[in-house]
């Protein structure tokens, strides 16, 4: 064993403890509790290696890691070769914080796509911990993260991975990462880790320990890796070196990682890339790309698939698979949920970019029962955009068969969003599409560092885009809109029919009851064209586009043959019945529709009110003081990030009446009233306080912020500041 503690020297046993020669096991002593220590082996003299289960990795790069991300990160020794391994006795454990929640449903999942490092300007574990409100405002209920495993440089994809047991250091330390998961399930968002299991980069142990080195690829007696790649002809897919997933050696170590990541971190599932490698048929050139149907391949993903599911029945399981339709389905069919791939974003983009000739058929490949998929579940993860495609905002607003305005692109890119976003299964969004993220995915290279556009938010078109989208997430969130099975109208149509605008319908059921989606688009980008809704029912219909104009304006059908006549490039979404509830707050004024005020009024009893993202960082103005008389919990942000300011109320700001049970959580209240007790709330029932503040500008005066009366309850469940 070479370690620091030797001075790396691995044939002086300085200290005495037996640490070097031909042992599977070893004891160590005389170890300084928390303290880290950096070590490798040696083998056969010859080959410097750390150790491949190793938790923390101390690599040549680490001094480029700012003490920001990393702090107190230990010295990779000048003594090592390559990568060494960091061990830690008495290290303290993370404490899990997060309640149990009911999680969604596989086919209900909406799924936001995250890269750690061009997330945010900091590209850390602790700034994306911060968005999650924006996020959870979005209606995500999911997070899909590119790879954590320790991956070669600090500036990557992390597709080129080495160790399997170690969060990389780039985005932050492991416990960084296990807050940023306790605080997606504290928001009831699951998160699911990127595993790359087909190939392992050549710093990888297990590939050094058995080299050859005149060929430069792993020794035939390697136990892990194959010499040469299987499944693949095309060397475009030769990625550093191939696992065997045939060896029972590597399949103990692929299921000790899934639980690993699974324990350890509490990841919610996987995300698998390019599962199609994963066997072991030799390639063959007339399939370069191996799509072709293979049952020895569906026998070791399925093998995967069944430990993971038996030590972690919960487990969700994406793959990144692309082969024939009839092998896909073998998948989805056992429960597993199917990346769609290039072929669904190139269709989306045919439907938005305006081109007669261009390609619009958007239900073969976004479907997942369309004829030659045929899943029995709704398991097809039809995106328009994840890491590995074009930004559709990039590709519109340089090839749009029109005024390449940014009204013009976001008007195309809510078109394509109300189709994709609302077919039944698993969505997804890559990052910032929801704002129509425009810069081209080989800006700075295709992995290279991409700018950070937290500003787009500001700009009213995109802004209206975030809107839809968490409309229609809402109705996905809310509503049984695939209780029927979707009538998807004319989505399949192809090229030549720009003139003829797409309608696709959804619904809870039927007759007069039910509740009713219809989807409807003009593709043409110069001409008014009439839709045929197709209504179900007449009466008071309700328009949505993300647009404040034009969301929830209501309209009258009288007839179920009813058209209506869309501008150049106008999509909407119909519905019989308001998408948002009289419990969510969306203003800031003291009183009228969707104010805090009339939400209290509204609900009824047991309900939550949902102070929703669009007040992110406002400020709610009370003008005289609210009474609340039913048993209710008002949900602000995490990080206190709306204010009710009740100064100007000359009472207490909210009072609650005996026997009433109220929860308040992540709001700051401000308050201000002469010396009365309870200037921000006067309690006389069950109140339950988590993460607030309050201000009280009175607070110099007699009296006090918060009165718990002699009949009233206090619980203090999370953080509680008052500053007076």
């Amino acid at each position: 064993m070479f370690r620091d503690r030797d001075g790396w020297d691995g044939t002086n046993d300085s200290d005495g403890d037996n640490d070097h020669g031909d042992y599977w096991w070893i004891e160590l002593s005389g170890l300084v509790p928390g303290q880290e220590y950096v070590f490798q082996y040696l083998v056969d003299g010859a080959i410097q290696i750390a150790d491949p289960y190793t938790y923390k990795v101390s690599d040549p790069d680490d001094h480029f890691i700012s003490p920001d991300v990393y702090p107190d990160l230990v010295d990779y020794p000048s003594g090592a070769v390559d990568r060494a391994s960091v061990l830690q006795t008495m290290d303290s454990s993370f404490i899990w914080t997060a309640d149990p929640f009911t999680k969604p449903l596989d086919n209900n999942l909406n799924v936001y796509e995250l890269h750690f490092r061009d997330f945010t300007e900091e590209g850390t574990y602790r700034a994306a911990t911060e968005k999650l409100d924006y996020l959870k405002g979005l209606g995500i209920n999911a997070i899909h993260v590119m790879p954590v495993s320790e991956f070669e440089g600090n500036d990557s994809w992390g597709y080129n991975p080495n160790f399997y047991f170690a969060a990389d250091k780039a985005y932050g330390t492991a416990d960084d990462l296990k807050r940023f998961i306790d605080a997606c399930h504290q928001h009831k968002v699951l998160v699911f880790n990127d595993l790359v299991l087909n190939h392992a980069f050549y710093s990888n142990v297990m590939a050094k320990l058995y080299w050859n080195q005149s060929l430069n690829q792993p020794a035939d007696d390697n136990p892990w890796f194959n010499p040469k790649h299987k499944m693949i002809a095309d060397p475009a897919g030769w990625w550093g070196a191939d696992w065997n997933h045939e060896s029972v050696h590597t399949q103990k170590m692929v299921d000790r990682i899934l639980d690993y990541w699974m324990t350890e971190f509490n990841f919610d599932g996987f995300r698998f890339d390019f599962t199609k490698g994963f066997g072991q048929t030799a390639p063959n050139p007339s399939d370069p790309w191996a799509s072709n149907y293979n049952q020895d391949r569906i026998d070791l993903l399925m093998r995967m698939v069944n430990v993971l599911k038996t030590n972690h029945p919960e487990a969700v399981v994406i793959f990144e698979h692309l082969a024939q339709a009839s092998e896909d389905k073998v998948l989805a069919d056992n429960g597993i949920l199917m990346w769609s791939g290039v072929e669904h974003h190139n269709n989306v983009k045919g439907l938005v970019l305006g081109y007669n000739s261009d390609n619009t058929n958007i239900y073969d490949s976004g479907v997942y029962n369309a004829p030659g998929r045929n899943f029995i579940y709704a398991n097809w993860m039809s995106y328009a955009e994840s890491h590995d495609e074009e930004r559709l905002g990039y590709e519109l607003s340089q090839y749009f068969n029109g005024n390449k305005t940014i009204e013009n692109v976001i008007k195309r890119l809510k078109m394509g969003l109300s189709f994709n976003l609302l077919l039944p299964g698993p969505r997804m969004l890559w990052q910032f599409q929801e704002l129509g993220y425009d810069f081209s995915i080989n800006y700075n290279g295709r992995t290279g560092r991409k700018p950070v556009r937290w500003d787009y938010y500001d700009d009213p078109n995109r802004q209206e885009l975030y809107t839809l989208t968490s409309r229609i997430f809402k109705l996905r969130n809310r509503f049984p809109i695939y209780s029927n099975s979707p009538d998807y109208g004319n989505i399949g149509l192809g090229s030549g029919n720009i003139h003829i605008p797409r309608v696709m319908r959804l619904s809870s059921g039927s007759g007069p009851g039910a509740k009713y989606v219809i989807v409807i688009a003009n593709l043409d980008p110069d001409n008014t064209r009439i839709a045929n809704p197709g209504y179900a029912v007449t009466g008071t219909w309700y328009k949505y586009n993300g647009s404040t104009v034009v969301d929830e304006t209501a309209y009258t059908v009288n007839n179920t043959a009813d058209s209506y006549a869309l501008n150049p490039s106008e999509s909407l979404i119909l519905t019989n019945f308001i998408i948002d509830d009289c419990t969510d707050v969306r203003n800031t004024l003291d009183s009228g529709k969707y104010s805090l005020r009339d939400a209290i009024d509204c609900a009824a009893d047991g309900d939550t009110v949902h102070i929703e993202y669009p007040v992110f960082n406002d400020t709610i103005h009370l003008l005289t003081p609210i009474e609340i008389n039913k048993n209710i919990t008002i949900l602000g942000f995490d990080k206190m990030n709306v204010t009710i300011d009740g100064s100007m109320v000359n009472d207490n700001v909210f009072s609650i009446q005996p026997g009433k049970s109220v929860t308040l959580k992540g709001v700051k209240m401000v308050c201000s009233q002469d010396d009365g007790n309870g200037r921000c709330i006067l309690n006389n029932g069950n109140l339950t306080l988590d993460n607030i503040k309050m201000v009280d500008m009175s607070g110099g005066l007699m009296g006090n912020s918060l009165w718990n009366s002699s009949i009233g309850n206090l619980n203090i469940k999370g953080k509680v500041i008052i500053v007076e």
